[in-house]
């Protein structure tokens, strides 16, 4: 059987204003079901787009964290040059930019999921920073 599509439009007032109340009920009931189960889908794919951004982002690549305490273990030992000073310096603010966006993902995650960031910290199993 051949299908064909048909277009129309439809006054969804006029439609409304002829459904007895147990039919606008009924009809209300499944437009909410609709709605929640959306909000639900587009929460967890929210939800899963900054998880992965939060592993993807916000983490120094591996050379330039082995750089990053490498010369951390020079300044220590009082043996950093001004050059690796330098470069010392701009790792330390390619990390406090990444914290700061570290931060505002788990901000968003944790308004998503309605809890505090120091819950959603335990629940990922993420911990403070150390000194350095």
């Amino acid at each position: 059987m051949q299908k064909i599509q048909i277009q129309t439009e439809l006054d969804m007032n006029t439609i409304l204003q002829q459904l007895k109340i147990s039919e606008l009920e009924a009809f209300a009931r499944e437009i909410s079901m609709h709605i929640t189960q959306r909000k639900a889908k587009d929460k967890k794919t929210r939800e899963a787009e900054l998880l992965q951004k939060l592993n993807e982002e916000c983490v120094l690549p591996h050379q330039h964290l082995q750089l990053f305490y490498f010369l951390i273990e020079k300044r220590r030992n009082k043996q950093l040059s001004k050059n690796e000073a330098k470069q010392l310096a701009q790792l330390i603010q390619e990390e406090e930019m990444m914290r700061l966006k570290r931060i505002k993902i788990l901000g968003e995650l944790a308004q998503l999921k309605n809890i505090p960031i120091s819950q959603l910290t335990e629940q990922l199993g993420i911990k403070p920073p150390q000194s350095v």
